[in-house]
Order: C-alpha cells, then sequence, then structure tokens
C-alpha cells in the first residue's frame, strides 16, 4: 500500500514513476467465481425450453415436460428420458447416429441402476446386464 501512495504521489507532482505495483491478488475474485458457479449448477433448472446449440444452430438437447432429448450434431436423437433438472432418471433410450436404437436402461441420479439391454443393428438383444448403484450385478 505505501509504494502504491508514493507511486501515485510521484505521478501527481509530475516526477518519473519509479517502483512496481504490485498486484492485488485474484483469489478472492476465482473463489467467488468457483461459489457462483457451484451454486448455479446445483440450482434445479426450468424444464421448459431450456437448450444449448452446436456451432451449426442444432440444439445439443431439449427440455420439455420432464423429458430431456440430446441430439447428435447432424440433428438425429442421440438419448432421451426422463430428467429432473439436475439427473438423469428412469428410463433412457440412447440411439445410433442412423437413428436405430442401441440401448435401453434404467438410470438413478445419473447412476445405471436396473436392467440395461444393448440391441445390434437389426434389433436383436445383444447384451442384458443389471446394474446397482452403477455396479454391475453378478448372476
Amino acid at each position: 500500500m505505501d509504494e502504491e501512495k508514493t507511486i501515485k504521489n510521484e505521478k501527481a507532482a509530475g516526477m518519473p514513476v519509479t517502483g512496481i505495483l504490485k498486484r492485488k491478488s485474484r483469489k478472492p475474485a476465482i473463489a467467488a467465481k468457483k461459489k457462483a458457479t457451484a451454486e448455479s449448477s446445483t440450482a434445479k433448472q426450468p424444464l421448459a425450453a431450456d437448450s444449448d446449440h452446436f456451432r451449426n444452430g442444432q440444439a445439443k438437447f431439449t427440455d420439455v415436460a420432464g423429458i430431456r432429448t440430446i441430439y447428435y450434431m447432424a440433428g438425429n436423437v442421440r438419448s432421451r428420458g426422463p430428467f429432473d433438472g439436475i439427473h438423469m432418471q428412469g428410463e433412457w433410450q440412447f440411439f445410433k447416429n442412423n437413428g436405430r436404437l442401441s440401448e435401453i436402461g434404467h438410470f438413478k441420479d445419473d447412476v445405471k441402476d436396473g436392467k440395461w439391454l444393448r440391441f445390434t443393428d437389426s434389433g436383436i438383444i445383444e447384451n442384458s446386464q443389471n446394474y446397482k448403484d452403477g455396479e454391475i450385478i453378478k448372476g
């Protein structure tokens, strides 16, 4: 602080400025920004008309009446299922870029929970697994 006053006085007197201004710490501003980001990410977002876009203008996802639909850049549906504003919940469907169903499974708070089915391109069940809290149940 004393150095800042000295430089200010020297400038006011028309003297050449000598010394180095110390930069104020940015830590408080960075901490405040992180806190604000964390608070906003945990707050529930409105479900209607919430969207983001790819560079080509195509929506990355839409939320309508509690259902989130996620898109490929070309506009094809990538996945669809219940969304509570924060987490994926319930039965979700996943699609390949060609539009064919690739997987169906259940989520509980963004974690696989329940029966999951994977399909071939011809629609035949390729694999079936059960999950509990994100872990495969053996048996």
